[in-house]
């Protein structure tokens, strides 16, 4: 078991600061981070990841996000996330069967082309759990949130202003997921789609959720070729100008 401590920490190389192959049990407990160019940490076949009281500050160069993960597992609990940047997830991008639990964390203001914070491929799988993310935002897709495919627990989190020209908060497809307690205010998308979910050949469990003061051209929530079950969830002041205020499901 290895414990790390690292401050105020920098970077001008375009290499991850922190690459592990194969590496088994690592624990990072970090009172305060900074990564200004580069990425935090890459890892491959790395099977359990831990990582308490992250600090997570400044851009990127080279479109990496702050944590790359292939074919590896990762818990995160009680980081803090902003002003980041990245290409496809600012923070967390994750593929080929991964996993990522994060619970407890604050994600604001962090920035990226697709996926303004988590983007998710290749069969991987996500857990949030009590999380914060405000402000984030993506210049194309997926303002907050994007998986493709596996299985996706989103419960008991906040989302507030996120932002993208196509889908405020989460994007979904072809992922087996359970969102439930959660919380959406103020998610745009300010060209299409949907304002605060789009979910796309997914099974999904939907339950006592508020979505609130979402703003888009399209709909609020956008549900197409969805096995879907929608229980005690609340959608009130949504705005849209093309097609409804509610779920638009085909």
């Amino acid at each position: 078991m290895a414990y790390s401590t690292i401050k105020e920490s920098h970077s001008t190389s375009s290499m991850s600061m922190i690459h592990l192959v194969n590496s088994y049990d690592v624990y990072f407990y970090v009172d305060t981070l900074v990564s200004t160019n580069s990425s935090l940490l890459s890892a491959d076949k790395c099977p359990q990841i831990v990582m308490k009281d992250i600090r997570g500050r400044g851009g990127v160069i080279d479109g990496a996000s702050f944590i790359f993960l292939r074919r590896s597992s990762i818990d995160i609990t009680e980081g803090d996330f902003k002003e980041t940047e990245g290409a496809d997830g600012s923070v967390l991008q994750i593929q080929e069967n991964s996993f990522a639990r994060i619970t407890n964390s604050i994600f604001e203001s962090n920035r990226a082309q697709n996926g303004g914070v988590a983007y998710i491929e290749i069969d991987s799988s996500l857990e949030l759990i009590g999380n914060e993310f405000i402000g984030n935002s993506a210049t194309d897709n997926y303002g907050c949130i994007a998986q493709f495919g596996g299985t996706s627990t989103i419960q008991k989190n906040y989302f507030e202003g996120c932002s993208s020209r196509n889908v405020g908060a989460i994007y979904l497809e072809r992922t087996e997921a359970d969102i439930s307690e959660n919380r959406f205010l103020s998610n745009e998308a300010t060209h299409e789609a949907a304002g605060a979910l789009y979910l796309f050949d997914n099974v999904v469990t939907f339950k006592n959720n508020v979505v609130q003061g979402t703003v888009s051209e399209e709909v609020t929530l956008f549900s197409n070729k969805n096995t879907m079950t929608i229980s005690d969830s609340r959608f009130y002041a949504n705005t849209a100008t093309k097609k409804t205020k509610g779920i638009f499901a085909f």
